[in-house]
């Protein structure tokens, strides 16, 4: 497995990797221009561009954290296709069956890669979040007032909202890597990935709000804004990690019993 991580990890460094890097930054810099300078009098729903708060919220110790949240759907996105060209395309291209014959055991294999893409999503959307920080005070409307992000409370509600949207990316991630074992195609995997996460999962919600508490994509943006009037915190990372370990499991025993195309 340790064999399995380093040879993933290099493969990490690839220009592909850093430009979904870039992505997830500008998403988090969109994000943060609908979020901050977009509060009002009121909070208002954007779908899949989070709640923007009212002015008031906005100026919380949680604010800041709230914010960054909403980039996770976009941010999500991201991670899903960096998975699906990782994995999709090793079994376009044939390479997945090179490595099993340098690692013959299949679980080693598939828990080394996934353990690497998950450290590097980790640390994407630690990068992303730094920049998503650092322009959110530019945008602060004139009318919030002094905002309380920079006391105690406020830079520990933050550094837990990172961790939000770290655990809710490898949500998408996972999800991603589901999708990449059972269609081994690239372009197949990213389709059906969006074509769930943008479009079908929000027309599933407006015609039956009650799965709002079931369906990943909802859990994972619930978590990453840490909770909402549906869904709580602690209910929502138990949805997600559920997901990831569901997601995970599955992947894992399609990967050690369906036979590798030449």
């Amino acid at each position: 497995m340790i064999a399995s991580l380093r040879s993933e990890l290099v493969k990490l460094r690839q220009p592909a990797y850093w430009i979904g890097l870039a992505g997830m930054a500008a998403f988090m810099v969109i994000a943060m221009v609908i979020s901050v300078s977009g509060a009002g009098d009121e909070a208002s729903d954007r779908g899949p561009a989070g709640v923007v708060l009212s002015a008031d919220q906005l100026a919380e110790a949680d604010g800041l954290a709230r914010s960054l949240g909403n980039s996770i759907t976009f941010i999500g996105v991201v991670a899903l296709t960096l998975v699906a060209v990782n994995i999709g395309t090793e079994y376009g291209q044939g390479t997945i069956r090179n490595m099993l014959v340098r690692q013959p055991h299949r679980a080693r294999l598939f828990l080394g890669k996934l353990a690497a893409i998950l450290g590097f999503l980790a640390a994407a959307v630690v990068a992303a979040s730094a920049v998503g920080i650092a322009v959110a005070p530019v945008l602060v409307p004139d009318d919030v007032g002094a905002v309380d992000w920079w006391s105690a409370s406020g830079l520990l509600a933050t550094a837990g909202g990172v961790g939000n949207i770290i655990v809710a990316t490898w949500g998408w991630a996972c999800l991603g890597v589901l999708l990449a074992v059972v269609l081994r195609s690239a372009p197949a995997t990213i389709g059906v990935g969006v074509a769930y996460a943008l479009p079908f999962e929000i027309l599933l919600t407006v015609a039956a709000e009650d799965v709002t508490r079931w369906l990943p994509g909802q859990l994972f943006q619930a978590l990453a804004q840490g909770g909402t009037e549906a869904v709580s915190r602690a209910a929502a990372l138990l949805g997600a990690v559920g997901w990831v370990a569901a997601t995970v499991v599955v992947a894992l025993i399609i990967f050690q019993r369906r036979d590798v195309p030449d």
